[in-house]
């Protein structure tokens, strides 16, 4: 799971964590307790920033990539935290049901350069569906995230114009 890596070397080369755990406490109603999360300026400016009106760049640029100057020591415990406890809780609901296979075919795409979010996380799920049976390919890009997207929709366009 891409939140357990983050955490574990409490590095990310984006700040993209604070705005992943504000949107799980949205919209599956968690109530988090940010003052048990969030430290220093984040704590003091989350709603501002976490909540769509900063993108990721401008949040790394004001954060920085060291987890640990943004997060409580307690939360970064992890196994100590409720609250750490709690959003991996809810992450771990979010997972594709270990008994449902996909009818239709499915295409992935990953960038291996990409640092926003990390290709273990494809990795993991095509060895996931695969397991099961799924029908899944899965193309990996010499791109980061965006040099990756464009990739996949030329490839999109392609399939398209081919069928």
């Amino acid at each position: 799971m891409s939140i357990e890596s983050q955490f574990s070397s409490y590095y990310s080369e984006h700040a993209a964590c604070p705005n992943i755990i504000c949107s799980l406490n949205y919209y599956e109603d968690l109530q988090l307790d940010f003052n048990r999360i969030f430290k220093g300026e984040l704590l003091k400016y989350y709603e501002e920033w976490c909540y769509g009106q900063y993108s990721i760049d401008k949040l790394t640029q004001l954060l920085g990539t060291d987890l640990r100057e943004y997060f409580t020591d307690n939360f970064l415990k992890k196994e100590d935290s409720p609250e750490y406890q709690h959003l991996l809780q809810s992450c771990r609901q979010k997972r594709i049901p270990n008994d449902w296979t996909p009818a239709f075919k499915i295409h992935l795409f990953h960038g291996k350069d990409d640092t926003l979010v990390p290709i273990i996380c494809s990795d993991r799920l095509y060895d996931n569906l695969r397991s099961r049976g799924a029908d899944v390919t899965y193309k990996q890009y010499e791109a980061n995230h965006m040099g990756s997207a464009q990739l996949m929709i030329i490839d999109f366009w392609k399939f398209l114009n081919n069928r």
